[in-house]
């Protein structure tokens, strides 16, 4: 898929809907130091690659390597994109709803599980 880490780490910051300067200010690096991480300029440290893998949900052998799969499951890959919209996206109203539902008890998240379920039945999904 992507031989080099540095098509690896874009494919990672577009994948996550993100600018040069988001992604740097994300890692602490600012948009410089990333944007040199995606033009292969330098070698990135352990700590870099830990934190892109934080911010990103990626696998860090896939990010090192390739050979992994980028993401070791899809909630991986589900928890990247609710950080990803938290922390940069312009959706207020999805962030809304992502703090109101982080905000139920079991029992309400329940509730909302049967609806959905029944609906879904309902729609012959």
């Amino acid at each position: 898929m992507f031989e080099t880490f540095s098509e690896r780490v874009k494919w990672l910051r577009k994948e996550n809907n993100l600018t040069l300067v988001e992604m740097g200010d994300r890692l602490g690096i600012g948009r410089d130091a990333y944007a040199n991480l995606e033009y292969g300029r330098v070698e990135p440290a352990k700590i870099v690659l830990k934190a892109i893998c934080r911010e990103t949900g990626a696998s860090l052998d896939w990010l090192e390597s390739g050979a992994a799969k980028p993401y070791t499951s899809d909630e991986d890959r589900v928890v990247a994109k609710v950080v990803s919209l938290m922390a940069g996206s312009e959706h207020k109203n999805t962030k809304a709803l992502i703090r109101a539902l982080a905000k139920l008890d079991d029992a309400q998240l329940d509730a909302i599980d049967t609806y959905v379920d029944a609906l879904l039945a309902e729609l012959g999904r």
